[in-house]
């Protein structure tokens, strides 16, 4: 099925193409009803290609926004299409039907956000086993600290949610690092820094991890 869905796609250019020149071109009888023939056959195939049972898009990466508050703790705040970490999609797909996980992919975007919640908390410990935040090298405890989940919408599109992870900083802490598994997906991870300026950025992919960044050091009146 993924593989006559991609045939398809990859036919979808010069099909819509040709539609197009057909509607401005010629000028016989016999010809413009020989082309309206052909184009409402094309048509006809096209509209399978944009119906919302295909649910068939590009994989992207997840949008990470790492904050360190007041030399209390880290937040790291996911943009990210939820379904496609947790039925672990990977990366490198130009549209979800090419993966090897595509059908559980499918049934997870077709929840209610409800329900899509309670399988998050069952997955949460793969996630969680799968992505590393060590500061100064030693592994940082994170805990789920929100999760907002859109309504389904429309299943041709992919439905990006928004994860706030976080974790505790002790005085002392000097450096950050992060990564997760490949299954994941690859990440966009940006430091957001008091001000909303950018400090450091980088496009993460197979499983690579970032490099250390920096912990804003403070003094003890600045905690309070």
């Amino acid at each position: 099925m993924s593989n006559n869905l991609a045939a398809w796609r990859r036919r979808a250019k010069p099909l819509a193409t040709f539609c197009a020149l057909t509607l401005v071109c010629g000028r016989s009888s016999l010809m413009t009803r020989w082309r309206v023939g052909v184009l409402s056959s094309l048509l006809a195939g096209l509209m399978l290609l944009v119906s919302p049972t295909v649910r068939a898009h590009e994989v992207q990466p997840a949008i990470i926004d790492l904050s360190f508050e007041k030399g209390l703790s880290f937040t790291l705040r996911m943009e990210l299409n939820l379904e496609s970490v947790m039925a672990q999609l990977g990366e490198g797909h130009s549209d979800t039907s090419q993966a090897a996980n595509a059908d559980e992919y499918n049934r997870l975007r077709a929840l209610p956000p409800e329900d899509l919640r309670q399988a998050f908390d069952a997955f949460s410990p793969t996630l969680f086993d799968g992505m590393v935040v060590e500061m100064d090298g030693r592994p940082v405890q994170v805990f789920v600290k929100r999760l907002v989940i859109p309504e389904v919408g429309d299943l041709a599109l992919p439905r990006e949610s928004l994860l706030e992870i976080s974790g505790p900083l002790t005085r002392g802490d000097k450096n950050l690092t992060w990564r997760w598994s490949r299954d994941f997906g690859a990440a966009i991870l940006r430091e957001r820094k008091e001000d909303g300026r950018l400090g450091y950025s980088d496009y993460l992919s197979g499983g690579a991890g970032s490099d250390e960044i920096a912990v804003p050091q403070k003094s003890w009146w600045e905690l309070f």
